[in-house]
C-alpha cells in the first residue's frame, strides 16, 4: 500500500520497509504487490498487458531477488520461498482478477485503466472502420499538396505522397514508420489538406 499511496516510494523500497517491519516475506499482500509492480513496470516497455504465464514469472523473479537482498532471510528459507511462490503466485493472480485490482481478458492480465483504455480505443476503431473513405476528387488533393510542398520548400518522395493521399480520404490511417522516415513531414501535409 505504501507504493500505491506515496509517489517516489517503488516495490523495492516498500518491500524493504515492510519486511524491516515484520511483514512475512511470503504474505499475501506481498504477493500482490510485486505482481501489480511487475505489470506496471511492464508499461515503461509500452505493454498494455502481459500473458498470464510471463505476469507469473517476471512476479517470482522479482520477489526472488527483492527477498534475496532482504536481511536475515537464509538460504533454506529463501529455498522453501521459491518453490512456495509457483504453487501461491496463481492463486493470489486468481484472487486479484476476482477482486479486479487485475483484469484478466483471455490469458490477458490488464491493469484496469490500461484495459478500459484498450477497449476504449478499440471502439474507435471499430466506429471509424464503419465510416466511409472521403469522396475527394484525387486529382484535387494532389493539387493542393503540390501547392504545400512548393510553399513549405518541402520535396515529398513518392511514399510520402502516397501516404499523405491515402490518408486524406480514408476514415482511420495508421503512419508508420523508424525515426526520419518523414512522419512528421507526411503529418504536416495531411493537416494542411483537412
Amino acid at each position: 500500500q505504501l507504493c500505491d499511496t506515496i509517489w517516489g516510494v517503488g516495490f523495492g523500497r516498500a518491500d524493504k520497509i515492510a519486511l524491516a517491519n515484520g511483514l512475512p516475506i511470503d504474505s499475501v499482500e506481498r504477493l500482490e504487490a510485486a505482481l501489480i509492480h511487475t505489470l506496471q513496470l511492464s508499461t515503461l516497455d509500452g505493454h498494455t498487458y502481459l500473458p498470464r504465464e510471463q505476469l507469473l514469472q517476471k512476479g517470482a523473479t522479482l520477489l526472488q531477488g527483492a527477498t534475496s537482498r532482504a536481511q536475515g532471510v537464509d538460504e533454506e528459507r529463501l529455498s522453501l520461498f521459491a518453490e512456495q511462490l509457483y504453487e501461491e503466485l496463481p492463486q493470489v493472480l486468481q484472487n486479484l482478477t476476482t477482486q479486479e485490482k487485475l483484469i484478466n481478458s483471455e490469458g490477458a492480465i490488464y491493469l484496469p485503466q490500461l484495459h478500459r483504455d484498450e477497449l476504449t480505443v478499440a471502439e474507435w476503431v471499430r466506429v471509424a472502420l464503419q465510416r466511409r473513405a472521403r469522396s475527394i476528387d484525387p486529382a484535387r488533393l494532389e493539387r493542393a499538396l503540390t501547392r504545400w510542398s512548393s510553399a513549405e520548400g518541402v520535396d515529398l518522395d513518392p511514399l510520402q505522397r502516397q501516404a499523405v493521399l491515402r490518408a486524406a480520404r480514408a476514415p482511420l490511417y495508421l503512419l508508420t514508420g523508424g525515426p526520419g522516415t518523414g512522419k512528421t513531414t507526411a503529418l504536416k501535409g495531411l493537416v494542411y489538406l483537412l
